[in-house]
C-alpha cells in the first residue's frame, strides 16, 4: 500500500487539477486541504481496527471500494448543493452553462480524487495477503491487485525503516514527473481572486 506521503501527493494532484472543471472556489488553501483530506480518506479504516486490537482488520476492505468514491463523491455534491457554496464561500460569478449544476462537478472532483487513492494502491506493492483491495464490495468478496507493482509497499510494521524511506522516495519519483507539468500548464486564478 501506499505511504500517507504519496496519497497526499495524489491529493496535491487532485487540487491541482481542479482548475479545469467549470466550478471556481475563492479559496486556494480550502481546496487544497480538502482534496488532501479526500486522498488519505480511505486510510482511516485503520481507526476502527485499532479498537479490536489488529489495525489491519479492516484495511483495504469497505472503505478501499468503488462504493465508497461514489458515497464520497454523493455526499460533497449533496453538501455543496445544498450550501450553494464553495469551500470558502461564495461561488465566483461563472459565465459557462456548468453554473446550475456546479455541484455535480464537485461531486465528480471528490470521487475522482477519492479514486486517486484506490489508483495509487493498486500500483503498490502488497506484502500481507489477502493482496489487492475489494473494489467491488459488497457486491464480490474478490480482491483486485495490479498485476505489475510500480512502486514497493510500505511496511507499517517498521515506519522509520530504510524501505519504507525507499518507498517515499520512489512515490515522489512517480508523482512529481505528473505534478510539476501539470502545476505549469493548469492556469492559476489571479491574486485578487485569492484569499
Amino acid at each position: 500500500m501506499a505511504s500517507p506521503i504519496g496519497h497526499t501527493l495524489a491529493g496535491y494532484l487532485g487540487y491541482q487539477l481542479m482548475p479545469t472543471l467549470p466550478i471556481k472556489p475563492q479559496s486556494n488553501k480550502g481546496l487544497m486541504w480538502g482534496a488532501i483530506a479526500i486522498a488519505n480518506l480511505p486510510d482511516l479504516d485503520f481507526l476502527p481496527g485499532l479498537l479490536v486490537g489488529d489495525a489491519f482488520a479492516f484495511h483495504r476492505q469497505g472503505s478501499h471500494t468503488l462504493i465508497a468514491a461514489i458515497a464520497v463523491g454523493s455526499l460533497v455534491a449533496l453538501g455543496m448543493g445544498l450550501s450553494g457554496k464553495g469551500l470558502a464561500g461564495r461561488w465566483r460569478k461563472q459565465t459557462s452553462g456548468f453554473s446550475k449544476f456546479q455541484w455535480l462537478w464537485w461531486g465528480i472532483w471528490a470521487m475522482a480524487v477519492y479514486l486517486g487513492h484506490l489508483c495509487l494502491d493498486l500500483l503498490m506493492a502488497d506484502p500481507t495477503p489477502p493482496f489487492g483491495l475489494q473494489l467491488l464490495w459488497p457486491f464480490s468478496e474478490a480482491f483486485f491487485a495490479s498485476p505489475i507493482a510500480i512502486i514497493p509497499g510500505w511496511q507499517f510494521d517498521s515506519m522509520l525503516s530504510w524501505h519504507n524511506l525507499t518507498v517515499v522516495g520512489s512515490e515522489i519519483l512517480w508523482l512529481m514527473p505528473i505534478i510539476w507539468p501539470v502545476g505549469a500548464i493548469v492556469p492559476k486564478p489571479r491574486k485578487s481572486q485569492q484569499r
